[in-house]
């Protein structure tokens, strides 16, 4: 199926660095980097599975950024519903165990992206073929996950031209790629030329290298909501101590 360039259109930067980040920082700490990369212009805010006490107190932070909960079961679901959240995660390990998952999301009007987990290995139809099954549970996004560093750029490339023969164009592709020998935002920048508009990546841990990616995007004219210097400052607070909150409200402003 044929789909416009990607590269008029918008990429939708998911922030994944909150959950890579939660064994060395508490909610407080949270809270505020999250508030910084809000006011950076990243476009979602990606809560881990479980952690019900930081989504709770991002809910209810005024960010601009689209809180995203990754849930694994309807009970999950229907917690998220209560908060407030209005974007899902669903990781795939089998279609059985994820149909009623994205059902009740999508019962509900959220917006839901499946993230098949073994998509590093499967063959590129074989991927396509539970992709088209995930659509039509009522997936609003299927992402392209490597969870291993394992893809390479033709890689990723094949697999999501494998969803093109598949897919409707109107099912968002994204990109989940893991950082391995500098391959992460390589492997994105090709899932974007590709097709894919919802890009993965964090500041620390093992995603795509978001002040990178950020670079390179704007460097290519592609558009998108970051402001490429204010994370670079984000990123800078990581390393030097605490989160200083003034430097977040001056962010956020």
């Amino acid at each position: 199926m044929s789909r416009p360039t990607p590269s008029p259109r918008h990429i939708v930067i998911q922030d994944v660095t909150l959950p890579s980040l939660r064994s060395r920082f508490g909610d407080e700490a949270l809270c505020l980097l999250a508030r910084a990369l809000d006011g950076a212009g990243v476009d979602g805010i990606v809560v881990a599975s479980g952690d019900w006490e930081l989504a709770e107190l991002l809910s209810g932070a005024g960010l601009r950024a689209a809180l995203s909960m990754t849930v694994e079961s309807v009970g999950e679901v229907e917690r998220a519903i209560r908060l407030g959240i209005r974007t899902l995660r669903v990781p795939v390990t089998t279609l059985e165990a994820v149909e009623t998952i994205i059902a009740a999301g999508r019962s509900a009007d959220l917006h839901v992206t499946a993230l098949p987990i073994d998509g590093h290995v499967s063959c590129p139809g074989d991927l396509a073929r539970r992709a088209q099954a995930l659509e039509g549970f009522g997936a609003s996004c299927i992402h392209v996950l490597d969870v291993a560093g394992a893809l390479d750029m033709d890689g990723v490339a094949a697999r999501l031209r494998a969803f093109d023969r598949l897919l409707s164009p109107a099912t968002e592709r994204g990109i989940s790629a893991s950082h391995d020998v500098s391959l992460a935002v390589a492997n994105a920048l090709v899932a974007v030329q590709n097709g894919a508009v919802r890009v993965d990546a964090a500041l620390a841990g093992p995603a795509t290298p978001l002040t990178h990616f950020i670079t390179a995007a704007t460097r290519k004219g592609w558009r998108h909501g970051c402001d490429p210097q204010a994370l670079a400052q984000v990123a800078g607070m990581l390393g030097a101590g605490p989160i200083n909150p003034e430097f977040v409200k001056e962010r956020a402003a």
